[in-house]
């Protein structure tokens, strides 16, 4: 993945962004970051305070939603999808690589357009998400299956 991929007017995803990054989507007009990264992740520019703090300072709202891959529920999707509905769009999600970021942006549209997981993993290659880690990709389907049109 580039360092971000825009699945549409309301959602871009990507990797960590660096100082820069936060000043160049505040300049772009995003009006939100959320973070799935946990604190202290490995290859932190900004920890999670920092960042907050920062895009708080460029006029933009912030979420902290740690998630790691070993961890990922339904209710931690469910619990993104609900903040990610109340934040101002455009909206930007990062994780370490995108990933994780993209694969939650991409459940929030799946179940909003009641996609069945296998729709929703076309879906992703279409848009340019390479999910290729088994885990992931058998979690991405498995939530579409269950969520659809919730």
């Amino acid at each position: 993945m580039d360092k971000r991929l825009k699945l549409n007017q309301e959602v871009t995803v990507g990797c960590q962004p660096s100082k820069q990054d936060l000043q160049e989507l505040a300049l772009e007009g995003y009006r939100s970051v959320v973070n799935l990264r946990l604190a202290g992740e490995e290859v932190e520019q900004l920890s999670p305070t920092s960042e907050g703090s920062l895009v708080h300072q460029l006029g933009m709202e912030y979420e902290h939603l740690p998630a790691s891959l070993n961890s990922l529920s339904s209710e931690t999707i469910d619990r993104f999808r609900v903040d990610y509905m109340h934040l101002p769009k455009p909206v930007f999600v990062h994780c370490k690589s995108g990933k994780r970021a993209g694969a939650f942006a991409l459940l929030h549209l799946a179940a909003e357009r009641g996609w069945t997981g296998a729709k929703t993993l076309e879906e992703a290659e279409q848009m340019g998400l390479h999910l290729d880690q088994s885990p992931l990709r058998a979690f991405v389907e498995s939530y579409a299956d269950q969520h659809r049109n919730t």
